[in-house]
């Protein structure tokens, strides 16, 4: 009877085929992790959209009052960081244009503008790296108006490592197109609004992120957020989110 043995140098190639295949298999980021990247881009303490748009309401309103004519431009910089020994710690710079626009009597009408953002943030659950844009056109502007509304986009590029479930990092962009965010001037507090959510990315071991949904403000300083049909709510100060 013959006897075949396998030789030394293919048993070593095969063992490190599956080395290399066990070193490169993808975790997916859950749909808690995508929730988290959506609350800390919306919610004031990891300096997302609501701390984005008390800046650019105030700084409208300047740029009204101030009548710098029609169709010219003034900018501002704004940059803003966590208190001392905070449970989340960010750090963010923001640089933003704007233009006052007239109706049809060259009256002062609304503002529309640009941002652009630089920061840092590092909480319980996540920390990240991001660099955002915006477009956006604010309306109330009249000292009539008893609110802010706000239509645009907004968008947050980064490095986001989670610290839980996957434990994932990954390259994502998450985008929020802004439907009549409403913000009472006196209290200056979102009362109502909504945004299409759109999440895409991927993670350092190619797993691909890509989820869908919506945000609606509830008026009770929270949002409610859908992704891929499971529905969270955020927190807009804090970025905290529950399972609904």
């Amino acid at each position: 009877m013959k006897k075949f043995r396998t030789p030394a140098l293919v048993l070593l190639l095969a063992l490190a085929a599956c080395q290399k295949s066990n070193d490169t298999v993808s975790t997916p980021v859950t749909n808690a992790e995508v929730a988290d990247m959506v609350a800390s881009s919306l919610s004031a303490n990891s300096s997302g959209l609501i701390m984005s748009t008390a800046d650019i309401t105030v700084n409208a309103q300047s740029v009204f009052d101030l009548n710098i004519g029609c169709g010219n431009t003034k900018n501002f910089t704004a940059t803003h960081t966590s208190p001392a020994n905070a449970n989340i710690s960010y750090s963010d710079t923001f640089s933003y244009g704007y233009t006052l626009n007239c109706n049809a009597n060259n009256q002062p009408d609304n503002i529309t503008g640009t941002a652009s953002e630089k920061g840092t943030f590092d909480g319980p659950r996540s920390s990240a790296t991001n660099t955002g844009t915006a477009t956006f056109r604010v309306a109330g502007l009249t000292p009539a108006a008893t609110v802010y509304v706000i239509n645009g986009e907004f968008k947050r590029v980064g490095t986001f490592a989670s610290k839980v479930e996957s434990k994932n990092t990954s390259t994502t962009t998450v985008t929020l197109a802004i439907t009549n965010l409403t913000i009472n001037k006196s209290t200056k507090v979102v009362t109502s609004g909504s945004a299409t959510v759109t999440v895409n990315g991927t993670t350092t071991k190619n797993a691909a992120i890509n989820f869908t949904g919506n945000a609606t403000f509830t008026g009770d300083g929270k949002a409610t957020i859908t992704l891929n049909g499971t529905v969270y709510i955020v927190d807009l100060l804090t970025g905290d989110f529950t399972k609904k």
